[in-house]
């Protein structure tokens, strides 16, 4: 009886330290990629980070200059032409130029001698605007492509309106490749949002020019260009009102500080180095 209780014992003991090993294996293994990740993460902030951020400030000062010319100029046509069309292009641009201004006051000063956990706060809240900037659009568009319908009105043959959708469709389809890649590299989820927006733009304009045109050989295709326009306003809107809800935004914990990621480490109880 003894040498079963013994036995047993022995067994339990055993199972007990290969437990333990195996969590320990397990705990090394999560604390080496955590280790990893740090180490990428400092080598893009000291070396290659620098130059991805000009790069992204580049590109966001293009888009916030040819979204502030095409808005202005939209309005301008729109109070000259009476057009409502053209003036919800105009509106469209602009809350692009919020976008881009956003997403400039996240990377300014990124790389300096700021905090790595106040650019992590700017990135958060910098995406959190950009989310209502969908669903801006989407009231926008929305709303306009909705009229159309229900009063059954075609695009508007306006010279103005063609050419500015087809200058739009040209350069923000090509803003929103390079804001795609530069998220990619740069990991930021606004930038992301940013280029949503400025590829939502650029399928917006390249539905007037294809509407337009279609509109001149067949009348009865009227609603192609609104059925698009609701379409997209729909999509934004669910990207917009997910994007806020998985952030929680209304928690005490979206709006205080977020820790320096150095203190990942602290906390992981890793001893790696």
């Amino acid at each position: 009886m003894r040498n079963h209780k013994r036995s047993a014992s022995g067994t339990l003991d055993g199972l007990n330290e290969q437990m333990e090993s195996q969590s320990q294996a397990d705990n090394h293994a999560w604390c080496q990629d955590l280790s990893i990740n740090a180490a990428e993460s400092v080598y893009l902030s000291g070396k290659l980070r620098s130059i991805l951020v000009r790069r992204a400030r580049l590109v966001t000062y293009v888009s916030l200059t040819v979204t502030l010319v095409g808005g202005f100029s939209g309005i301008a046509a729109a109070l000259a032409l009476d057009s409502a069309a053209v003036l919800g292009y105009a509106l469209e641009s602009f809350v692009d130029v919020w976008s881009s201004i956003l997403v400039l006051w996240r990377f300014w000063g990124d790389g300096s001698s700021e905090a790595a956990a106040a650019m992590m706060r700017r990135e958060k809240y910098a995406s959190f605007g950009i989310s209502l900037s969908f669903l801006g659009i989407s009231l926008i568009v929305g709303k306009e492509a909705i009229g159309h319908i229900r009063a059954r009105e075609g695009p508007e043959e306006g010279g103005m309106l063609l050419m500015l959708a087809a200058a739009s469709v040209v350069v923000l389809s090509a803003l929103c490749g390079l804001k795609l890649d530069l998220s990619k590299k740069l990991r930021s989820e606004s930038l992301r949002k940013d280029a949503i927006t400025s590829g939502a733009v650029a399928v917006l304009s390249a539905a007037i020019v294809v509407s337009t045109l279609i509109y001149s050989v067949n009348a009865s295709l009227w609603w192609f260009d609104s059925v698009v326009a609701l379409g997209i306003s729909l999509a934004l809107c669910a990207a917009g009102s997910w994007s806020l809800v998985s952030t929680k935004w209304w928690s005490k914990g979206f709006w205080v500080g977020s820790p320096d990621p150095s203190v990942l480490l602290q906390r992981a109880d890793c001893n790696l180095l």
